[in-house]
């Protein structure tokens, strides 16, 4: 699709959530247009209206994989180490804003900061590292967002 200028202007009744609408396709040059016209005189919430030009990612397209994991010991007690990749395979850049570390559904610690932060732009990918005790199960949480929506991935760890 390239042409939208008033798709849902006048809509009395319609009021869906179209942000995730891929339209990369739009004529560049008629955009303004567009994002003036689309919804004119409709009832659409204005977060609900697409994200003109861009084509959003979806959660499926920002993946986060282990790439090793290796196990210390001392004294008995155990912890593993996760490399962990973080991949964007979507069309789009995304601002990555936190990780998290979870054990036994329990916030452990939260990174705001770090070279894994920050934007992540389409086909790349930033790797870091998580210890987690050996003996419990936890999560690695990625909070990422897009055009003022946000995401969460997640890498479920079980011993």
């Amino acid at each position: 699709v390239n042409e939208m200028e008033v798709m849902f202007a006048a809509a009395d009744s319609f009021n869906r959530d179209l942000s995730m609408w891929c339209t990369k396709n739009l004529y560049s040059w008629k955009i303004d247009r567009i994002i003036s016209n689309f919804n004119t005189g409709g009832i659409m919430q204005t977060d609900y209206l697409p994200i003109f030009g861009s084509c959003p990612p979806k959660t499926g397209d920002i993946i986060l994989e282990s790439n090793s994991v290796s196990q210390t010991c001392t004294n008995n007690i155990c912890n593993v180490s996760l490399q962990l990749t973080l991949k964007n395979y979507s069309l789009e850049t995304i601002n990555v804003t936190k990780i998290e570390k979870w054990v036994n559904d329990s916030l452990i610690t939260t990174y705001n900061s770090g070279d894994v932060l920050g934007d992540l732009e389409s086909g790349a990918s930033k790797s870091f590292s998580m210890t987690l005790n050996s003996a419990t199960s936890g999560q690695i949480k990625v909070f990422w967002s897009y055009g003022g929506k946000n995401f969460t991935v997640v890498y479920d760890w079980t011993p």
